[in-house]
């Protein structure tokens, strides 16, 4: 039996019905020769109009998903609900069903989508605040960056149990903030600090952390991802939807043109490997567009989300590979597996999607606002996650927040 199995899930029902029961063939023999025939004579005639209705189905399919609500769910004004309580504020994908999470109360990890552990490093308070840039290799292997009191990287080796920080300058002179943390393996990762003169710096280990060793100035201050020892990328705060890639393990960077200068960026571009980045935007007429380029950021195609209205300040895109692709415009989640040649709109009821992480094509996650909270406008204060075991069918509720505060480590 699979692990998931005794979980409460909604189902839904398939756009075209129940499933007919089968039934025998009881046509004698040479009458169903003679319908072969009929039927192989006339399937020329209509395959063309078939295949049309089908390649429209697929590409315009839809569904209503279900979030199911909270058993504490709220509806109260702000000043009365209890943030420390529900709020997520940020959460990640661990493969294969893993996922990581923060609220006020901690930083939690599961590895199978059900059970939650407390991983907080000791000494944070409030960890909202004091996380600048975390990395999640495994069940095991983790950093967080604080800059409370002073930029220190904590890491684990053991899933949280312990942890040891590391309070070196991360850069050849006086380092600021930890801004991105990646790490390829248990050995070797990169930090994205901001520098000496106020912009960006990049540091570099080959002992999980242990020591760091400046690599210099960069011309971004951001997250960075690394798809091996030479090959990475990095985006800027300073400036949204900016590019950047190394080939030389980030001692040079060069920045990456986007697909439509005119476009806004939404959300943070997504790379797979050395060479593939998938982003959003929306044009200037409010319609959601997916850039993919698959050589580095030379060439670039470009793919528009069917029926996605104006953006929400919370959209953005996510990608398991080259081809499927998970895209919310925060009232809608589309997903494609053929790069945007066919998609399918799951509909959330009454909630907004704050933020899209999937680990494969069947498991992801969704950080939501309460179902029903009744405010419409800026969302809930209170945001649960809901999981995915079957590529966005269903969702069941596995918010860390019970987890959080009946397991908290010493």
């Amino acid at each position: 039996m699979d692990e998931f199995d005794d979980l409460p899930i909604i189902e839904l029902d398939s756009e075209d019905g129940p499933v007919p029961e089968r039934v025998p063939n009881r046509v004698p023999r040479r009458r169903a020769v003679l319908v072969g025939v009929a039927i192989a004579l006339l399937a020329g005639a209509i395959v063309a109009v078939v295949a049309g209705h089908a390649h429209h189905a697929r590409a315009r399919s839809s569904a209503t998903i279900v979030l199911p609500p909270p058993a504490s769910a709220t509806t109260q004004p702000v000043d009365r609900v209890d943030p420390e309580a529900e709020f997520v504020s940020e959460m990640g994908v661990v493969a294969p069903r893993g996922a990581w999470a923060i609220n006020t109360l901690g930083v939690a990890l599961t590895s199978d989508g059900l059970k939650w552990r407390n991983i907080t490093p000791p000494g944070f308070g409030n960890p909202v605040q004091s996380t600048s840039a975390l990395a999640v290799l495994d069940a095991r292997h983790a950093w967080i960056a604080t800059n409370v009191p002073e930029p220190t990287i904590w890491r684990t080796s053991d899933g949280g149990h312990v942890w040891q920080p590391t309070h070196v300058s991360l850069c050849s002179g006086s380092c600021g903030p930890v801004v991105g943390l990646d790490f390829l393996d248990a050995r070797n990762g990169w930090a994205a600090v901001v520098g000496e003169n106020g912009g960006g710096a990049l540091a570099v280990t080959d002992d999980g952390g242990t020591t760091w060793r400046g690599l210099g100035a960069t011309p971004f201050l951001g997250p960075i991802h690394f798809a091996d020892t030479q090959h990475g990328w990095a985006t800027s705060r300073i400036q949204p939807g900016s590019i950047f890639r190394t080939d030389d393990g980030g001692s040079t960077w060069s920045s990456v043109a986007r697909a439509d200068p005119g476009a806004t960026p939404i959300g943070s571009p997504v790379f797979v490997g050395a060479h593939t980045v998938v982003a959003a935007s929306v044009t200037s007429d409010q319609r959601v567009l997916v850039e993919q380029s698959t050589d580095g950021g030379r060439a670039w195609a470009t793919v528009h989300a069917p029926d996605a209205g104006p953006h929400d300040p919370y959209a953005g895109v996510t990608a398991t590979s080259a081809s499927e692709w998970m895209l919310s415009d925060g009232a809608r989640l589309y997903l494609t597996r053929d790069a945007g040649a066919h998609w399918t709109t799951l509909r959330p009821t009454h909630t907004r999607l704050v933020s899209v992480a999937f680990a494969s094509r069947t498991d992801g996650w969704v950080q939501a606002d309460v179902p029903d909270c009744g405010r419409p406008i800026g969302g809930c204060i209170d945001q649960y996650l809901y999981g995915t075991v079957d590529g966005g069918r269903t969702w069941t509720l596995r918010s860390p927040t019970a987890g959080i505060t009946a397991n908290r480590l010493p």
